[in-house]
């Protein structure tokens, strides 16, 4: 089964004993072999079948950048080593990288050099291991890091991997140690961020509306910073009389929504248009600019 890497390996000789030994394995402890070819991860998990995944590449001829948009799915607590069967593979074609996210970068071509996006999971640190052949088994190698895997984003390839696509295909296998949550895909991280701005909107608003029909401004500041900053003085009071005479022509606020969010690829800014029942004015369509300031959103500018 493919799970079970912790029982006895089944038919290990003298050889395969001597193998688990260097491996730093208890004889009889190692992780069991694999009857079919495939890559592997020996995990606390058990061991997991690894899919190839292909490869992306942004760029250019001269500066080719090679990544992975994110995790295919495969994680783990530990990884304690790969078995690679695979045919007809030199074992010093097998290594392991660890990815890290890469938004952009300076690349050439024939008309100059100019920064361009990214956003791929990239090869930052190529992982030191020891491979070495099993037994009487050809085709089939143990790839050993030499120190613990962090946790991280790793993928095993046969080949180079980076500027250059790997010699054998563009197809390389992944696996997380940790959570592969927290290593998202540039897609899945806007969607993350939209979620965020879109909520930190509908908060600000409820805020602003509670203000407006307490007719209570003294945190107005931590809600409403217009070009980023928080209003004194003149302007606190030209807000104050402007916002007085709205309320004696609308009256207080009975219902408003945010209707739809328009948010920066960045999730520092979104703009949003509002739908608001007020109780003399009845129905009006109003916009809102929220942005991020430090680590906190703040409406930047109402209409």
């Amino acid at each position: 089964m493919e799970t079970n890497w912790w029982s006895a390996v089944r038919g290990v000789g003298l050889g395969s004993a001597s193998l688990c030994l260097s491996l730093g394995l208890m004889v009889g402890c190692g992780p069991s072999l694999p009857d079919s070819y495939g890559i592997f991860a020996n995990t606390n998990k058990g061991r997991v079948r690894l899919e190839g995944v292909p490869t992306l590449a942004k760029g250019t001829l001269m500066n080719l950048i090679a990544g992975l948009s994110g995790p295919s799915g495969a994680e783990c607590e530990s990884l304690d080593s790969f078995t690679v069967y695979i045919k007809d593979v030199p074992p010093g074609a097998i290594a392991v990288s660890r990815l890290e996210f890469e938004e952009s970068a300076v690349l050439s071509d024939i008309f100059g050099t100019k920064r361009e996006e990214v956003n791929l999971w990239v090869p930052k640190e190529q992982v030191e291991i020891d491979v070495k052949p099993v037994g009487k088994h050809p085709d089939m190698y143990f790839a050993v890091p030499r120190k613990p895997l962090a946790k991280g984003f790793y993928v095993l390839h046969i080949g180079n991997f980076a500027s250059e696509m790997p010699i054998r295909s563009s197809e390389v296998y992944d696996i997380v140690v940790g959570a592969a949550k927290d290593f998202p895909s540039h897609k899945v991280t806007v969607q993350n961020r939209e979620v965020s701005i879109r909520e930190a909107s509908s908060e600000l608003l409820v805020r602003m509306n509670e203000m407006f029909n307490s007719r209570r401004f003294e945190k107005l500041g931590e809600v409403y910073r217009p070009q980023g900053n928080a209003l004194s003085g003149t302007e606190l009071n030209d807000f104050l009389r402007g916002n007085e005479t709205w309320f004696g022509n609308a009256g207080k606020v009975v219902k408003s929504e945010i209707t739809q969010v328009a948010a920066s690829e960045d999730g520092l800014t979104a703009h949003c248009a509002v739908a608001t029942q007020y109780e003399k004015a009845g129905q009006q369509t109003e916009s809102l600019v929220v942005s991020k300031i430090g680590d906190r959103f703040f409406i930047t500018e109402m209409k």
